[in-house]
């Protein structure tokens, strides 16, 4: 039962069964979270030591029977009123890195089969929490709550409070927007969010965050400055990439129907735009694209090819170029500032997803067309940034 060991147990408790026949390292030894997996002894008796934990294949799960369980499980909750939204990290994403774990950071894992998942709270709370940071609550940002719950669809598949009292913020009293006998009332909300699973054996990857200055942050005296001369601490953790997450969700049998397409869109904007899980600021938890054809609909419509000026059959990593684009993506940076990213239009048939674009100077809307130049390609025609260079008018 070797090859069949829950990866949950593998990565948090001490035993002496893996299923590569690992020599794990023991007691003061293991550093860091990737050494639990990494000594191994080649023919020539040389240790070698791998860097990812990609290899572990979550064997004895059967990902086809545990889809088909819930959404017959699903189907008895809700009968045809659901849906599902297949979520594929764009890049990579994390869910629990600030859980409870024996290492400095965690990693949310299903507590009986050991896989990571995505737990259903967290998908409701990501979604919630981007509705309400939408333009039609955005009166003022301190009471976008209040006004959220006056919305009678917001409140229907969330659930909401009979009212809401900011007036100590120098605001008002919010009342939910369901009434009975012209009286607001709390309400639990109609739509049930579901775990989401892998549909196939997930791919981990290892990856390190360096804190700097961590003495002057850890210091509660005030006495450490941020200096230059302190020791980086790197600090490893699990992310997953390439790996497909079907998200279910669906309304009680006597609700609104039309609840389950309203929920839908509401997801998908919301994993698009806004990402799910941890460090979604830096580019972590976003969805794959799947507005890919919507976008080379709007380049048709809105860019024009004639503008190239150059021959880019072959693109020259040498040379700068200029190219024009459409916003598709809105994120936060450290400092909660704006970050776009953009599809920008290289050559013919040719469309870059989600390129960060620098140096935009007032808030732009998605779906706004821009110029952008700086565009330098490395050697296999990649690039990740562009600079803003203007509006289409």
């Amino acid at each position: 039962m070797k090859e069949k060991i829950n990866f949950a147990l593998a990565l948090n408790k001490l035993h002496k069964d893996n299923p590569q026949e690992w020599e794990l390292l023991a007691g003061k030894e293991i550093k860091k979270l990737s050494d639990r997996f990494l000594k191994k002894t080649d023919t020539k008796g040389n240790v070698i030591h791998k860097g990812e934990m990609k290899n572990f294949e979550f064997k004895g799960i059967n990902f086809d029977a545990l889809e088909k369980n819930q959404e017959s499980a699903i189907k008895s909750l809700c009968g045809e009123n659901y849906d599902y939204i297949d979520f594929e990290p764009d890049w990579r994403f994390i869910i629990g890195l600030g859980g409870a774990s024996v290492y400095n950071t965690g990693i949310t894992l299903h507590h009986i089969y050991g896989i990571p998942y995505i737990p259903a709270t967290s998908i409701k709370g990501s979604v919630r929490s981007w509705k309400i940071q939408e333009d039609e609550f955005q009166e003022d940002n301190e009471d976008a709550e209040g006004l959220a719950i006056q919305n009678e669809e917001f409140c229907k598949v969330f659930g909401c409070p009979k009212e809401i009292d900011l007036t100590k913020n120098g605001f008002k009293k919010y009342k939910s927007a369901l009434k009975h006998n012209g009286e607001s009332y709390e309400f639990e909300g109609n739509m049930i969010f579901f775990d989401a699973f892998p549909l196939k054996p997930p791919i981990l990857k290892v990856d390190v965050m360096t804190p700097h200055y961590q003495d002057y942050y850890g210091d509660n005296n005030g006495k450490t400055p941020p200096a230059d001369y302190f020791s980086l601490k790197p600090i490893m953790f699990l992310t997953v990439e390439k790996t497909t997450f079907r998200m279910y969700f669906g309304v009680k049998k006597e609700a609104n129907e039309g609840l389950v397409n309203t929920t839908k869109n509401w997801i998908d904007n919301a994993l698009f735009h806004r990402g799910i899980g941890a460090k979604t600021a830096i580019g972590y938890g976003y969805n794959k694209n799947t507005h890919i054809e919507e976008n080379k609909n709007l380049f048709k419509e809105k860019v024009e090819p004639n503008f190239f000026q150059e021959n880019r059959n072959k693109l020259n990593r040498n040379r700068s170029y200029n190219a024009e684009g459409i916003i598709t993506k809105i994120g936060k940076d450290n400092q909660y500032k704006d970050v776009y990213y953009a599809s920008v239009y290289i050559k013919e048939n040719d469309i870059r997803e989600n390129i960060k674009i620098n140096r935009i100077p007032n808030k732009l809307d998605i779906g706004t067309v821009i110029k952008v130049t700086n565009i330098k390609v490395g050697g296999n025609e990649k690039f990740d940034s562009a600079t803003f260079n203007g509006e289409k008018k």
